[in-house]
């Protein structure tokens, strides 16, 4: 297994927070869109702000620092019942 940093681009501090995830050890950076409650595409069709710039961010970061990353389409929750 490797370790995948998950990062919130609409956290003030998340770039920090990232760098410090990579050079803990993380091996690449995950984004959550839906879970995080932003967009990776326009809301309008001349609107680039979320894909533009919560994206890109952390593309650019990605490509500074040389690691991929990964982007979450969803969860699916798991109802555990105890017996």
């Amino acid at each position: 297994f490797l370790p995948m940093a998950v990062v919130n681009p609409t956290y003030p501090a998340w770039e920090k927070d990232a760098r410090d995830m990579i050079a803990a050890g993380f091996v690449g950076f995950e984004m959550a869109p839906i879970y995080h409650g932003y967009s990776l595409a326009p809301e309008m069709l001349y609107d680039e702000y979320h894909a533009k710039h919560r994206a890109k961010w952390v593309f650019d970061l990605a490509e500074e620092l040389d690691v991929p990353v990964r982007i979450c389409s969803g969860f699916e929750r798991v109802t555990i019942l105890a017996k």
